[in-house]
């Protein structure tokens, strides 16, 4: 829902539903919230996993570790991510080829 707002769309909402918000308080912390969407809670899974289980972390975050990005750069990552969607909104077609058979699960 964040990002359809995000892209103009008026949807009725409630600030509730979003990270940060504290029930007993009646109001959102802005700074959680922040950290959501700018990937914090990722880094902190990051950081934690690679210290408690390195073998799953190896494993989880591949990707991440062949691309050289560390959990202090997810945030750099996130803002330069939503800068090229915001320079363009386009949605480019995929070059991966559609699969041969369908895959039937019953």
């Amino acid at each position: 829902m964040q990002g359809a707002l995000d892209g103009g769309l008026d949807i009725p909402h409630s600030d509730k539903r979003f990270a940060g918000f504290k029930k007993d308080e009646k109001s959102l912390d802005a700074e959680i919230h922040r950290k959501y969407i700018f990937g914090g809670h990722v880094a902190d899974y990051m950081r934690s996993l690679a210290d408690e289980e390195p073998e799953k972390f190896q494993t989880h975050f591949s990707e991440y570790i062949k691309r050289g990005i560390s959990a202090d750069d997810m945030e750099a990552v996130y803002k330069k991510v939503h800068a090229a969607i915001r320079a363009d909104p386009t949605m480019a077609k995929s070059t991966k080829a559609p699969p041969k058979t369908h895959k039937r699960y019953n």
